[in-house]
């Protein structure tokens, strides 16, 4: 419901169950459909941090506290990130910018990381 207007068949995705037991669907958007044959370079690593009554926010993170929100957020078998993930990490935290976003409402939300994210 809350990504309809953005995922259309969003209820179509199978609901994942993540290791902190929240369901979750990690829809494709479709400009994304069929993926290039060789990785895309990610420009932007974005942190989302959801506030009930929060006006929207983007700020700056430094490539540090970058690498640590990825990592809080990732799952690995085992619970450990491997050494060739790591460095994956690193590298794509060298190279992208890096923002928090704190909001309440998508439609906010959606409309700062456009204009950070191009």
């Amino acid at each position: 419901p809350l990504l309809a207007k953005y995922c259309p068949g969003l209820d179509a995705v199978p609901i994942c169950r993540r290791p902190d037991r929240k369901r979750v669907r990690f829809a494709v958007p479709k400009a994304f459909v069929p993926l290039p044959p060789a990785p895309l370079p990610i420009g932007c690593v974005v942190l989302l941090r959801r506030s009930r009554d929060s006006k929207a926010g983007l700020e700056s993170v430094d490539p540090a506290g970058a690498l640590r929100g990825l990592l809080n957020g990732a799952f690995a078998p085992g619970r450990e990130v491997t050494g060739a993930a790591f460095d994956a990490l690193s590298k794509i935290i060298g190279s992208a910018q890096a923002y928090c976003l704190t909001y309440s409402r998508l439609d906010d939300a959606v409309e700062l990381i456009a204009k950070a994210c191009r």
